[in-house]
């Protein structure tokens, strides 16, 4: 996994907290291509420009997620980035305490690389994802905006947003406290 930006920590037990007085990203430009004399990325016989090439689901391939936020509490905010050709998560917001209030808006999400699907899961990659998972089962999940974004995938194998309860657990599935979802752009091509 290839990460831009990691605020928080994997796997943290439930008695420890990050960030009480909340976390702000703002103004951030993350581009995971490749150098622009390669034009990009590249495959064995330039299979990727091909339209018809779909990759195989089995196979553990680069994954990229631009902002990880996890096992925050207060204010998490994260405004006005860019992030470009990431293929597993533009932005995530994972595991946060129950105090939490993420607050995703106005940020630009480009990606002209296949999406991933990560740790060969069923859910491929994905603009915005927002979701506790499983590293606090007994606790309440958190509250989570996400207005004024723009999300433009070019290839395939995405999704322009998650918010849910954790992975794989479907009676776990309306964990987070309270969402807002509102004037956000998505456009696969």
């Amino acid at each position: 996994m290839v990460t831009g930006i990691m605020v928080g920590h994997f796997g943290a037990p439930e008695n420890i907290t990050y960030y009480p007085e909340g976390v702000h990203i703002e103004g951030n430009y993350l581009d995971f291509a490749l150098s622009p004399l390669r034009r990009g990325y590249t495959s064995p016989h330039d299979q990727w420009s091909d339209p018809s090439y779909y990759p195989s689901l089995l196979e553990e391939y680069y994954c990229g997620v631009g902002i990880f936020v996890s096992h925050a509490e207060g204010r998490v905010s994260m405004r006005k980035n860019v992030v470009r050709n990431m293929n597993a998560a533009g932005i995530n917001v994972s595991d946060c305490q129950a105090s939490a209030k993420a607050e995703i808006i106005d940020n630009e999400i480009v990606s002209e690389v296949f999406g991933s699907h990560v740790h060969n899961w069923a859910e491929t990659g994905f603009g915005i994802t927002v979701h506790s998972a499983m590293a606090f089962p007994h606790k309440p999940g958190f509250s989570v905006i996400v207005s004024k974004n723009s999300i433009k995938c070019t290839k395939k194998n995405y999704g322009g947003m998650m918010i849910m309860g954790p992975f794989n657990v479907p009676e776990w599935a309306g964990k987070l406290k309270a969402c807002t979802v509102s004037e956000n752009s998505i456009f696969f091509g």
